[in-house]
Protein backbone atom coordinates (compact mmCIF):
# COMPACT_ATOMS: atom_id res chain seq x y z
CA UNK A 1 0.00 0.00 0.00
CA UNK A 2 3.46 2.35 0.62
CA UNK A 3 3.96 2.37 -2.77
CA UNK A 4 0.55 3.79 -4.22
CA UNK A 5 0.75 7.76 -5.30
CA UNK A 6 -2.59 9.97 -4.99
CA UNK A 7 -5.89 9.68 -3.57
CA UNK A 8 -7.99 6.29 -3.38
CA UNK A 9 -10.40 3.96 -2.34
CA UNK A 10 -9.97 0.53 -4.12
CA UNK A 11 -10.99 -3.16 -3.77
CA UNK A 12 -8.87 -6.56 -5.48
CA UNK A 13 -9.79 -10.14 -5.30
CA UNK A 14 -6.93 -12.54 -6.07
CA UNK A 15 -7.39 -15.30 -8.34
CA UNK A 16 -5.44 -17.27 -6.18
CA UNK A 17 -7.77 -16.62 -3.56
CA UNK A 18 -11.31 -15.56 -4.90
CA UNK A 19 -13.11 -15.56 -1.39
CA UNK A 20 -11.09 -12.67 -0.13
CA UNK A 21 -11.87 -8.82 -0.81
CA UNK A 22 -8.87 -6.53 -0.08
CA UNK A 23 -10.16 -3.01 0.41
CA UNK A 24 -8.13 0.24 1.08
CA UNK A 25 -8.64 3.67 1.75
CA UNK A 26 -7.03 7.06 1.02
CA UNK A 27 -9.17 9.96 -0.07
CA UNK A 28 -12.52 8.78 -1.22
CA UNK A 29 -15.24 7.45 1.10
CA UNK A 30 -14.96 3.74 1.46
CA UNK A 31 -17.94 1.82 3.30
CA UNK A 32 -18.19 -2.09 5.17
CA UNK A 33 -21.27 -3.59 5.30
CA UNK A 34 -21.98 -6.58 7.86
CA UNK A 35 -24.79 -8.18 6.35
CA UNK A 36 -25.62 -12.21 7.94
CA UNK A 37 -23.42 -14.20 6.73
CA UNK A 38 -22.27 -11.53 3.81
CA UNK A 39 -20.17 -8.43 3.35
CA UNK A 40 -20.78 -5.66 1.14
CA UNK A 41 -18.02 -3.08 -0.19
CA UNK A 42 -19.46 0.52 -1.38
CA UNK A 43 -18.62 3.99 -1.96
CA UNK A 44 -21.75 5.46 0.03
CA UNK A 45 -24.29 4.20 2.36
CA UNK A 46 -27.30 4.01 -0.09
CA UNK A 47 -25.56 1.44 -2.41
CA UNK A 48 -25.85 -1.05 0.67
CA UNK A 49 -28.71 -0.30 2.39
CA UNK A 50 -31.13 -2.86 0.69
CA UNK A 51 -28.68 -5.76 1.78
CA UNK A 52 -28.02 -3.91 5.73
CA UNK A 53 -27.45 -1.51 7.99
CA UNK A 54 -24.91 -2.48 10.02
CA UNK A 55 -21.77 -0.93 8.89
CA UNK A 56 -18.54 0.88 9.46
CA UNK A 57 -16.47 3.45 7.60
CA UNK A 58 -12.92 3.09 6.90
CA UNK A 59 -10.56 6.22 7.47
CA UNK A 60 -7.76 7.49 5.49
CA UNK A 61 -5.05 4.71 6.11
CA UNK A 62 -7.54 1.98 6.69
CA UNK A 63 -6.83 -1.69 5.03
CA UNK A 64 -10.08 -3.88 5.44
CA UNK A 65 -9.12 -7.39 4.22
CA UNK A 66 -12.92 -9.62 3.92
CA UNK A 67 -13.25 -13.33 3.95
CA UNK A 68 -16.40 -15.82 4.78
CA UNK A 69 -15.54 -15.46 8.56
CA UNK A 70 -15.12 -11.60 8.71
CA UNK A 71 -13.58 -8.29 8.56
CA UNK A 72 -10.33 -7.89 10.01
CA UNK A 73 -8.81 -4.17 10.02
CA UNK A 74 -5.65 -2.79 9.84
CA UNK A 75 -3.47 0.07 8.96
CA UNK A 76 -0.98 0.25 5.92
CA UNK A 77 1.53 -1.30 8.19
CA UNK A 78 -0.34 -4.11 9.41
CA UNK A 79 -1.44 -2.89 13.01
CA UNK A 80 -4.58 -3.63 13.97
CA UNK A 81 -7.49 -1.43 14.19
CA UNK A 82 -11.17 -1.24 15.90
CA UNK A 83 -14.17 0.35 14.12
CA UNK A 84 -17.04 0.75 16.38
CA UNK A 85 -20.60 -0.32 13.91
CA UNK A 86 -23.18 1.69 12.92
CA UNK A 87 -26.52 1.17 12.80
CA UNK A 88 -28.14 3.12 9.79
CA UNK A 89 -31.91 3.82 10.37
CA UNK A 90 -32.74 6.24 7.37
CA UNK A 91 -33.54 5.08 4.03
CA UNK A 92 -32.44 6.27 0.70
CA UNK A 93 -35.17 8.45 0.21
CA UNK A 94 -35.25 10.42 3.24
Amino acid sequence: MRELTGVFALSAIAITEPKKIVTARLGPRAVIGLGKDEYFVASDVPAILYHTRDLFFLADGDLAIITPNGVQLTDFDGKPIEREVQHVTWDPIM
